[in-house]
Parts: structure tokens; sequence; C-alpha cells
């Protein structure tokens, strides 16, 4: 018992761990398979002794009808049985001969005081019954020259033949289970190593390693899926810190100069007394400054809402035709001042978009605004919208300097600014805004150019 609470202490004191499960059932499974062979096993070698038991009953019991058959005398006959040396594996074999009244022609010794006529069915089959000692009898009866003849025999053999190999069997089975236990728990080690290596490398990365990924081709089927879903978690986070990054880096260097103008005009207004109109002067610069630093900010924390899909969209039905004429209006003064020509393109009927009408106006207004504002006086601005299988669309498109080529892939990064006139003061976010939106919406925005033709800038709204 003290072992047995030793192992169950053992059992619960790795209850968390893995492989002592697996161990555990592996062990259990093994003990109930051999369990259930062997039991099959004694079960057909029980029957097997039963089955020869019945054709020892029968065997002898033919043997006497054959020689009553000859006319040999009852009580010879019993005696050449009871002394002939042929018992079954030494066992008392017992023969009764009854007149047809009843009375007793001939028996074996002993028999009368074990087993009495009375007690012995009267049909051939063999089967059992307990003497007056308790003990167990194989019995079979038969006609023979109106004669009936009793043969009995012992039936408990077959329990002393397997009662030494039982105790056996179950030290086997001990054995077997601490055999199948250890082979399963190095079965179990084996078999989670690619768990624990998972783990280590998991473990193991951190903010300046997160461009680390696991070996799938190393790992188990069974685990590759696993580990393709950390790589791509892994690849998330890294995109993720890399945005935060580049984000902080970018406040930093934009923040850094107008605060170094604002800084640089008031240290100068207190080096000495100025008059009015001086501190009035620097308070206005200052002021431009703070301004553009306040509108940077709120841009800045808006494409970081957007891209973090952080900002809740107040969708509704749109007619896309009369949201672009009243971009249209807003900006046709700008246009007219600068001397462009602004146009709008709407076909009949107009497409109809379930978008978030705010925030699709202000993606085109910086749309427009950028093309009036690279667009030479007598050129056109034209605002077109649209719609396919792929969605509505709207198109701004200018007749402007046009972009080189290998500035294209980068103009909806965030601060990225073409050097070309009129781009002082400008915080190069607008086209990074413009791109955030269409994502929150689903859609996605493309952009074509030439230099000296002009720039075109799509945005695509999925179907509603």
């Amino acid at each position: 018992m003290t072992a047995l609470a030793s192992v169950v202490r053992m059992l619960c004191q790795f209850r968390s761990s893995l492989a002592m499960r697996l161990t555990v059932w592996f062990a259990v499974m093994a003990f109930v398979l051999l369990f259930a062979a062997t039991l099959l096993m004694y079960w057909r070698v029980a029957a097997h002794l039963t089955s020869e038991d019945e054709m020892v009953v029968s065997t002898k019991l033919m043997l006497v009808e054959a020689l009553l058959s000859d006319a040999l005398p009852p009580p010879t006959t019993v005696q050449m049985l009871a002394n002939s040396g042929e018992s079954y594996l030494d066992r008392d074999t017992f023969v009764r001969v009854l007149r047809p009244d009843g009375s007793i022609l001939a028996q074996t010794d002993g028999m009368d005081s074990e087993l009495p006529a009375a007690t012995i069915p009267s049909w051939r089959k063999p089967t059992v019954i307990h003497g007056l000692s308790g003990r167990p009898y194989w019995v079979a009866a038969s006609k023979v020259n109106d004669n009936t003849v009793q043969v009995a025999t012992e039936a408990d053999d077959e329990g002393r033949l397997l009662a030494p190999y039982r105790g056996r069997m179950w030290g086997l089975f001990g054995l077997a289970f601490a055999v199948a236990g250890a082979i399963g728990y190095r079965i179990a080690l084996h078999g989670i190593r690619p768990v624990r290596t998972l783990v280590e490398t998991m473990r193991g990365i951190e903010s300046s390693t997160l461009d680390k990924r696991i070996d799938v081709s190393r790992l188990p089927m069974e685990l590759a899926a696993l580990g393709e879903t950390f790589n791509a978690m892994l690849e998330r986070l890294q995109r993720s810190f890399d945005r935060v990054s580049q984000f902080s880096d970018d406040i930093a260097h934009q923040l850094r100069t107008p605060l170094g103008i604002v800084r640089g005009q008031i240290e100068v207004a207190l080096r000495a007394e100025r008059s009015s109109a001086d501190y009035r002067d620097i308070l206005e610069s200052s002021l431009e400054e703070i301004v553009t630093l306040s509108d940077l900010v709120h841009r800045m924390l808006f494409l970081a809402r957007a891209e973090n899909q952080a900002m809740a969209l107040t969708r509704e039905a749109v007619d896309m035709g009369r949201e672009v004429l009243a971009v249209h209006d807003l900006y046709e003064p700008v246009a007219s001042e600068a001397g462009v020509i602004f146009d709008v393109v709407i076909p009949d009927p107009p497409p109809m978009a379930v978008i978030d009408r705010l925030l699709t106006l202000r993606a085109v207004g910086n749309l427009v605004s950028n093309a009036i504002r690279y667009t030479p006086p007598g050129g056109r601005v034209t605002i077109a919208v649209g719609s396919d299988k792929e969605g509505a669309r709207i198109t701004v498109a200018d007749t402007g300097c046009g972009i080189a080529p290998d500035h294209l892939p980068h103009m909806f990064d965030r601060f990225y600014r073409v050097e070309r006139a009129g781009t002082g003061g400008r915080s190069g976010l607008g086209l990074a805004i413009v791109k955030a939106i269409a994502e929150l919406h689903g859609g996605g925005v493309g952009i074509t150019s030439a230099v000296g033709v002009g720039t075109q800038v799509t945005i695509r709204f999925p179907p509603s």
C-alpha cells in the first residue's frame, strides 16, 4: 500500500506534465490490451479443458457400453475400468451399473458415498454436479440392455492446472505495466520534443529579434500548422513594431523643425527689448508654427487610429454624384484663383455606395487639393465617378507636372514628399490619409502618373 501511495503521489505531482499523461495513457492502454489478450487466452484454455473433460466422460461411457454389449459381466467391467490406469490426468473415475429396478448391479468402490445413484441425471450429455463432499464431477448416463450405466470423473482439474499460472499472470501484468510505462515515457518525450523546441524558439524571441522565424520544415505535420500560425503572428508583430518605430521616428523628425523655429523666435525675442510690432510679428510667426504642429498632430492621430482599425465608420447609402458635386463647389474658388479648370464627370444614373460620407469627402478633398496645387495655370483637374463589378470608384486626374516612376511606389507612405515646386510646408500625410480611409472601407487606392503629362489617383470602394 505504501508503494501504491507513492506512485499515486508521483502521478499527482506530474498531472500537469504532458509526457506523464501520455505515459500513463500508454501504460493503461497496453495493460488493458494485454489483460484482454490474456483473459481471452485463459478462457480458450479453460474451454479446451472443459471440452476434453466432456470428451473423457463420453469416452468412458461409450467404453462401458461397448464392454457390456459384448456380454462382459458388469462387475468385471467396472473392475477393469477402475484398475486400468487410464484415468485422465490421474483423476478419480467412477462407474456404476443399475438394474432396471434401480438396484446397484456393480459400482466403483466409494462411489455410493460420494455420488448416490439418485444424484446423477439420466441424460447422456455430460454435465457437472457436486458430490456429497462438495467436489465437482462430470457425469453422464445411458441405457445398456435395460440396465442404466452412470459414469463420473472429477471436474476440477482445469482449476488445478491453471491455478499456478494465475499468480504468474498477475506478475506478468505488473511487469508489462512497468515496461509499457517506461516505453511510453520514452515515446512521449520523443513526441513532445518538437513542442519543446517550439517553446524554446518562441521564448528566445524579443523585440530585437522579431525577424526570427520557426523552421516548420522540421516540425511534424500536426505542429506545422501551429508553427506557421506563430510565424504569421510574428510577421504581424514585426510589422506593427516597425510601424510604431517608424511612427516615433517620423514624429520626432516632423516636430523637431517647427519646435526649433518657435524656440528660436522666443529666444531672440527675450534677448533684448523690442517694439510691440516686433513682438507681434514674433507671436504671429510662432502661432503659425503652433498651428502647423497642431495640424500635424491631428493628422498623425487620425492616421494612427485609421491604420489600427480603431476608428468606427458611420456607413450610409450615398449618391456619389451628389458628393463629388459638393467637393467641386467647395474647391471651385481655389481652382479659379489658381487659374485651373475644374471639371466633374458623373454618369447617369450616378453610382451609389455605402460609405462614411465625411471621411470620403476628406479623402477626395485631399486629392483635389493636391491636384490643384501641382497643376499650372491653364491646366485641368477632373473628378470622375463610376462603378463596375468591383464596386464604386472616384478618380481625380490632373494635367500637372506629373511624378517620376521611381517615386510612385512611395507616394502613399507617411511623410514622403517629392521635391518640386509648391511642396513647401507640406507634411506629406495627405495621400497616406487617403489610403487609410480607403482601406478602412475595405477598398484600396491606386496611382498612375507621367512626368509632364499629369497624375491620376483612383479610390475604390467595395460593392455594397
